[in-house]
């Protein structure tokens, strides 16, 4: 029976053909099909040559189906009474929320009335065009933003947002001195995040935060290492106080110890910049001055400022008792 496979191999041969016709045919009416919707969709949408597609809404204003300058005589109301909310600055977890009003924002009707006019019309091809037929199209606002007005907002913000950079000090850490070193700070670039403002504004509407641009700020003093001898001489020494009460015939006498000398350390640059030089801070050296007043009975003290000096300049000099004038 050598004819009978044959048979079979003609039988799914011509099977396979009727397979690729309903296929072809299929395909063909589809085609079709697109072809008349895209047309019926065409003709449709033709009707509204110069005016904004059906469907098209902003703020729930119902723009479908009118005329650019009718559609900007429905808005502006609209626009007009919109709150735009507050702008929010960030820099990683910091943030500040701006009226949008303080940056100079107000509504811009013809270009928004121009968005609407291009929903479906894009790029996207027939797919727009059924979106905005069969179904709501939200267009969002276009807003513009006076550039001075918000420049001279940023401006105002810009002490609350920067950062100052610490100058290196020196620490006491168990019984020894430890340089900590300085750290950088950051001020507010006011262009960088006017010109990401603006961007941001054009591109996204109002809802959007702006991560704020920064320039660097170096520290006066980046490392206290330099001057880490010196100030362990300066806290090694004896600084004590005297003062006495003509009055009362009393003597007060305190030895300041080793913490103390160390929170009036100072590191500061010298004149020409070159190097570093450790100071007694007189503003620590009052405060510690205060203290020991407050000790001696109300109604006594020492003239702050004089005495300070004094102190400073035994702290600067090697150490030793410094008498004081008691008021």
């Amino acid at each position: 029976h050598p004819t009978q496979p044959m048979a079979r191999s003609d039988r799914n041969y011509r099977g396979c053909g009727a397979v690729a016709l309903v296929i072809v045919l299929l395909l063909c009416m589809g085609a079709v099909g697109l072809f008349a919707a895209q047309f019926l969709l065409g003709a449709a949408l033709g009707t509204y040559d110069g005016r904004i597609y059906p469907n098209v809404h902003v703020l729930d204003v119902d723009l479908g189906g009118l005329e650019p300058a009718e559609a900007a005589a429905r808005l502006s109301g609209a626009l007009e009474q919109y709150d735009h909310g507050a702008l929010l600055l960030r820099d990683g977890d910091r943030t500040w929320p701006v009226p949008w009003s303080d940056l100079g924002m107000t509504p811009n009707v013809d270009g928004t009335v121009q968005a609407a006019l291009q929903a479906g019309r894009g790029e996207e091809g027939i797919w727009s065009q059924v979106a905005v037929w069969v179904g709501r199209q939200e267009v969002a606002p276009v807003f513009v933003i006076e550039p001075e007005q918000a420049r001279a907002t940023l401006e105002q913000l810009s002490p609350q947002i920067s950062v100052d950079p610490v100058d290196a000090t020196l620490l006491l850490e168990g019984d020894g001195l430890v340089a900590v070193p300085g750290q950088p700070g950051k001020v507010l670039d006011v262009d960088a995040t006017l010109s990401t403002l603006m961007t941001t504004v054009a591109g996204l509407g109002t809802g959007s935060q702006v991560a704020i641009a920064f320039q660097p700020v170096l520290p006066r003093i980046a490392d206290a290492a330099p001057a880490q001898v010196e100030a362990e001489r300066m806290v090694t020494q004896a600084i004590g106080v005297t003062s006495h009460d003509i009055l009362t015939g009393e003597t007060f006498s305190w030895v300041l110890d080793r913490d103390v000398l160390v929170s009036w350390l100072r590191v500061e640059q010298t004149e020409d910049g070159t190097g570093l030089v450790v100071r007694g801070d007189e503003g620590a050296i009052q405060a510690t001055l205060a203290g020991l007043a407050s000790t001696i009975g109300e109604g006594r003290g020492f003239r702050l400022e004089v005495a300070a000096r004094q102190v400073a300049d035994a702290f600067g000099a090697g150490g030793g008792i410094v008498e004081l004038y008691l008021t």
